[in-house]
Parts: C-alpha cells; sequence; structure tokens
C-alpha cells in the first residue's frame, strides 16, 4: 500500500472520530436547562433549585428513587387475604400458568374468594 493512501485512511479515521466526538452541531441538543446551567451557582443554589423544581413538579423521579406513593391503610384484615389466597389456590386460579399466562377467575370463582374473605372476616369477628 502507498504512503498517500495509508496517510489518507488515517486521516479519515481522524475525521470520523472527531466527528463522533460531537464535532458536528454542538448546540443541537442544548436544552433550556443545559444553556442556563453554568459556572456561578453555588451548590446550595443548584440544590435550591432542583427541590423547587421537584416541588413544581417539573422533575420527574425515576426507578428505586421514583414518586413516593403515601401508603393507603388496609382495608381488609390478614386473615381475609389469606383466607381468600387460599380459596384460590383451592380453585386453581392462583399461580403464573406457565406460558398460557395467568390463570384467569370465573365470575363464580371470584365470588367464592370473596365469600371466602368474608367468612374469615366473620370468624374473626366472632373471636373478639
Amino acid at each position: 500500500m502507498s504512503k498517500s493512501k495509508v496517510v489518507a485512511a488515517l486521516s479519515l479515521a481522524a475525521l470520523s472520530f472527531a466527528a463522533h466526538a460531537g464535532g458536528g452541531n454542538v448546540g443541537v441538543y442544548a436544552s433550556e436547562n443545559t444553556a442556563r446551567s453554568g459556572a456561578g451557582l453555588t451548590r446550595a443554589e443548584v440544590r435550591a433549585e432542583r427541590d423547587a423544581a421537584l416541588a413544581r413538579g417539573e422533575l420527574h423521579r425515576f426507578g428505586e428513587a421514583g414518586p413516593l406513593v403515601a401508603a393507603q391503610p388496609s382495608t381488609r384484615t390478614r386473615g381475609e387475604v389469606q383466607a381468600e389466597l387460599l380459596e384460590a389456590i383451592r380453585l386453581g386460579v392462583y399461580g403464573s400458568g406457565g406460558e398460557a399466562g395467568p390463570p384467569i377467575a370465573t365470575p363464580a370463582q371470584e365470588a367464592q374468594i370473596a365469600a371466602a374473605g368474608r367468612a374469615a372476616a366473620h370468624r374473626f369477628a366472632a373471636m373478639q
């Protein structure tokens, strides 16, 4: 291979690396937040801006640090839930179902499951 072809190949490779390193239109992807952020802000000021944006709902949390959901008070006792689970297992409508997908309870089976929960609630109330 001639020396000129090697030089041409190396310069082409160098130019392609520069293009991938952001040598093109740099400002195309710059957002308003990126444009206005910059030097001169203290860490406390940045945190205050972030907290204010979170409070206004302008920022979203993702992953494990996602939006906190207020705990809902339980409407059923532990015994009711356990009784409903046992009834669902007995009826064969609990489990993954494998490749066919989860089993779906019929309305009659749902009524039986709910009745098992109510019966457990009555038994618990009778013990009190």
